[in-house]
C-alpha cells in the first residue's frame, strides 16, 4: 500500500507518529497531543513543551475540567490550523454519528481554537483551554479534529466500519483519546456502563475483551448486555479470574444500533477490590483487530 506523508497541520496517534499515512497496524486512541488537566495551567506553552512527554491526567467527575491541544505543521509553507473538540459516551466504536454534535467550547466560549501562522515544522500548544465537566458514572472519549487551508475539517457520516477505519487511518489531522475517569475506590465491587455500536444494516459478530491489573486471584469479571433493533440479546458472560488468566474474552453478533454493555467486577469472597485496580476493555470486529478501548483505574478515597 502506498504511503505518504500528511502535508498540513496534524495530531499524533502516538508517540511514534511522524504523520506517515494510511497508519499502519491497530487503531489508536490515545493521542498525546489531547492533555486534560484537573486545573487551569497557568503557562501552558511552557507547560506542555516536552513533545516526548505524555501530559494526560485522568478526568474528575463532577468539575470541569481543561483539555489542552498541541499540533505540527508538517507542510512546507505556513499554516494557520482550526480546532474543533467533540466528546462521545464511552463506546467501544466511534461512529461519527455518535460524537459529532457534541461540541466543546473553549475557556472563552468559542467552539473552535486557532492555531494562527504555524511556520513549517512548527509545534504549538493551544494557550486556551476546552472545558468539560463529566456526569458521574459516565466514561467518555475525546476526538480532536484540525484543519488548515489545504486540509478541510470535513468528517463523513454514512459510512460502515471498514469505512470509517480506513478514514481514521488515513486522516493525520484527527486525535482520539479515550479517557479514564479518575473514580473513587469502592468495597467489594465496581460497575460502569460502556457502549458498543453497529453502524451496519446486518449483524456484525464482534469480539469483546475486558483484562484486569492489580487484581487479586477469584476476581469476578461479568458482562451484561442489553441490545437493541430485531435481533435483540440479553447474555450475560462470566469468568473468574486465575494465576495466569485475568481476562474476558467472547465473540457475540450484535444487530444495527447501539448496544449497553455493563461490566461489573466483583471482589473475591472475604476481599475488598485493590485500590490500583486497572480495567481496559477492548472490541474488534472482522478484518478489523481494534475498533476501540476503555480504560478505568480506580484511586483511594482521599
Amino acid at each position: 500500500m502506498a504511503t505518504r506523508r500528511h502535508d498540513g497541520i496534524f495530531l499524533r496517534d502516538t508517540f511514534n507518529d511522524n504523520g506517515i499515512v494510511p497508519s499502519e497496524g491497530n487503531i489508536v486512541y490515545r493521542s498525546p497531543d489531547i492533555m486534560p488537566r484537573k486545573t487551569q495551567s497557568a503557562d501552558p506553552k511552557s507547560e506542555f513543551s516536552n513533545w516526548n512527554k505524555r501530559y494526560q491526567t485522568s478526568l474528575e467527575f463532577g468539575q470541569e475540567n481543561y483539555i489542552y491541544i498541541r499540533c505540527q505543521n508538517l507542510a512546507r509553507e505556513e499554516r494557520t490550523g482550526i480546532v474543533n473538540l467533540y466528546w462521545a459516551p464511552s463506546n467501544l466504536f466511534l461512529h461519527p454519528s455518535i460524537w459529532t454534535k457534541n461540541v466543546l467550547h473553549t475557556l472563552e466560549g468559542h467552539d473552535t481554537l486557532l492555531f494562527p501562522h504555524m511556520a513549517p515544522g512548527a509545534k504549538e500548544v493551544g494557550e486556551v483551554p476546552f472545558i468539560i465537566t463529566p456526569q458521574r458514572g459516565r466514561h467518555i472519549c475525546l476526538i480532536a479534529v484540525v484543519g488548515d487551508e489545504e486540509n478541510p475539517r470535513g468528517i463523513p457520516l454514512n459510512q460502515n466500519i471498514d469505512e470509517f477505519s480506513d478514514w481514521v487511518r488515513d486522516h493525520a489531522n484527527v486525535g482520539w483519546h479515550n479517557f479514564n475517569i479518575e473514580d473513587k475506590q469502592p468495597d467489594k465491587s465496581y460497575s460502569y456502563v460502556v457502549f458498543i455500536t453497529n453502524p451496519e444494516d446486518h449483524v456484525v459478530r464482534f469480539q469483546i475483551s475486558t483484562h484486569l491489573q492489580n487484581c487479586d486471584v477469584g476476581t469476578v469479571i461479568e458482562h451484561v448486555i442489553t441490545g437493541s433493533g430485531d435481533n435483540l440479546v440479553q447474555p450475560t458472560f462470566r469468568q473468574t479470574t486465575q494465576r495466569n488468566d485475568r481476562s474476558l474474552d467472547y465473540y457475540i453478533p450484535l444487530s444495527k444500533g447501539t448496544h449497553q454493555l455493563e461490566v461489573k467486577i466483583i471482589a473475591p469472597d472475604g476481599a475488598t477490590l485493590p485500590s490500583n485496580l486497572d480495567i481496559l476493555i477492548t472490541a474488534s470486529a472482522p478484518r478489523q483487530p481494534s475498533i476501540g478501548e476503555v480504560y478505568v483505574t480506580l484511586q483511594p478515597e482521599n
